[in-house]
């Protein structure tokens, strides 16, 4: 009796809705990239094609609006363009529309459920078999059906419960608000059924026979706040965060694993901590560790922490860690301090380089004179350089130039190393010298 009662305990407590998001309302909040809609000082930009009918139901503010190419528009209500509100909050910003008129099973961000967080994957946000599906009232879509058969328990359109036979048939309506299309007549790939799945070591989705393909083709991937993000497995996206994962044993459990996980991040007391532990299909177990809101580096400690406490009595095989960098907010600024302190010492040494090398000296010439004199040259040649410590001068210190009056200039010199020759030599008169002088 206990055991039975255990049972059905864990059974509901496993259990969740899954709620269908997409809807083609204007007015629906997370119809937008951000999941809030825009205000008066905004432009709203909608994709370049979209496939169903875009409803404006009530009262919308927007400062302009970008339409798509094609597409259609449904206006039920009062449209007011460059208008003001109440909102202190407003931002002039664009605000993205998203169209999930069309849109599949497998997409990613189609389903909402309060199993579902930050934390997990693409692959997981979808119904399980131990889920109950409920597609709200009021909401304009077309639905492609899964291919591989799925297993749901419970299946709700509006006000109205479908088993799997009652839906097949509503499946095949037409000419109504909710288009739901399938592979063939046969089935639409739903199956409505109690689940029969007890075992708590397959949480992740639960006893669901086949695994879909995710298309993260639809999904939008905001950029990451943080140096070399990560990417989980089963994410279309990278992730500011931490990853574990690792190869299961056969005694694995899942409920006591993931209270090993929450011992570790409860230790932390940090309420922006959020993390998902699953199966991923056939034998491995993950963990994904990220934070809500700004992102600290917080998760790459703790996901590393999980890891150095993983025992071996886990797992089997591969064990993997993944973690992103820092913050940008924090790399970004000491990288720019260090681009910006390598441009001025560039800078300085470049312009040193150019002014002693590279740059032409401003030279102007005298025209030539004519000769005056035998030895003389044809003419004159000066240059005046702005770097006047660079002249050398080509006088002796103890002579005196002297011009001779129409013989032209005087042609003595200073030899640059004469003196520092002379502090170091004794010059002594040859006996050529002697000889000349008796």
């Amino acid at each position: 009796m206990q055991a039975l009662i255990l049972s059905i305990v864990l059974t509901v407590a496993s259990s969740a809705k899954v709620t269908w998001l997409p809807n083609s309302n204007f007015n629906s909040p997370k119809n937008f990239k951000d999941g809030k809609l825009p205000c008066s000082k905004q432009t709203v930009i909608f994709p370049e094609r979209v496939q169903g009918a875009v409803r404006f139901q009530s009262d919308n503010l927007a400062k302009e609006l970008i339409l798509p190419i094609t597409g259609e528009m449904l206006l039920e209500g009062a449209l007011y363009l460059g208008g003001v509100d109440s909102k202190e909050e407003c931002v002039e910003e664009n605000k993205y529309f998203i169209d999930k008129t069309v849109t599949s099973w497998a997409y990613p961000d189609v389903w909402a459920s309060p199993r579902f967080n930050e934390a997990t994957p693409d692959a997981e946000r979808v119904p399980c078999s131990d889920d109950s599906v409920e597609f709200p009232s009021n909401s304009e879509f077309s639905l492609f059906l899964p291919e591989l058969t799925q297993h749901i328990q419970e299946l709700k359109i509006g006000n109205q419960y479908y088993d799997t036979v009652t839906f097949k048939d509503r499946a095949l309506e037409e000419n109504t608000a909710q288009q739901f299309y399938h592979n063939n007549h046969q089935t639409t790939g739903v199956v409505v059924e109690e689940n029969k799945c007890r075992s708590q070591a397959n949480r992740g989705c639960p006893c669901q026979e086949f695994t879909l393909e995710i298309n993260c083709e639809s999904k939008y991937c905001a950029v990451p706040a943080c140096s070399q993000p990560i990417k989980p497995i089963g994410h279309c996206c990278k992730v500011c965060g931490g990853a574990v994962s690792f190869e299961r044993e056969q005694s694995f459990h899942y409920m006591e694993f993931k209270e090993f996980v929450d011992k570790i991040v409860a230790s932390y007391k940090d309420s922006s901590i959020v993390y998902h532990v699953g199966i991923i299909p056939p034998n491995t177990v993950q963990v994904v560790i990220v934070e809500k809101g700004e992102y600290t580096g917080l998760s790459t400690v703790i996901a590393n922490d999980i890891d150095g406490q993983l025992s071996r009595h886990w797992y089997l095989g591969v064990e993997a860690l993944k973690v992103s960098g820092a913050p940008l907010s924090s790399s970004g600024s000491g990288f720019k301090i260090a681009l910006s302190m390598l441009s001025a010492v560039i800078l300085v040494f470049g312009g040193v380089y150019a002014y002693y090398y590279k740059l032409p000296s401003p030279r102007e010439f005298l025209p030539s004179l004519p000769a005056f004199g035998r030895g003389s040259s044809a003419g004159l040649l000066s240059r005046f350089d702005r770097r006047t410590e660079s002249i050398v001068s080509l006088t002796r210190r103890d002579s005196t130039a002297t011009v001779a009056s129409g013989a032209g200039f005087a042609t003595a010199f200073r030899n640059p190393l004469y003196d520092s020759k002379r502090g170091r030599v004794n010059v002594m008169d040859s006996d050529v010298d002697d000889d000349k002088k008796q």
